[in-house]
């Protein structure tokens, strides 16, 4: 299994309906004493969505180079989350950790 079809997989796990919260706020849970009360209420999933320059600079790097990271790294190429005998502790997961953002 190669990190591309991980994160392949991770990205489609990830957007399955029934697998995410709901997408309504949960305006009910609120902070216990004695924290303060929650002053912003959440904001549904998918809510948010760039335009404009930051959607430019995001599609730039998916393209680029933390898109195809995996590719050339040999840290990640040969990771240890894929069954590989290289490193599997931090650079993987700290990889996966931006990408799966950037791309959902």
């Amino acid at each position: 299994m190669t990190l591309r079809s991980l994160f392949t997989m991770a990205v489609a796990l990830s957007v399955t309906p029934g697998l995410l919260p709901s997408a309504e706020p949960e305006a009910a849970v609120q902070n216990r004493a004695p924290l303060a009360p929650n002053v912003f209420p959440l904001l549904p999933l998918k809510s948010i969505r760039p335009t404009g320059w930051l959607r430019d600079q995001l599609i730039i790097q998916a393209n680029g180079l933390s898109g195809h990271l995996d590719e050339f790294w040999p840290d990640l190429v040969n990771s240890a989350w894929i069954g590989g005998s290289g490193e599997g502790w931090e650079r993987g997961p700290y990889y996966l950790d931006g990408l799966v953002p950037l791309a959902y």
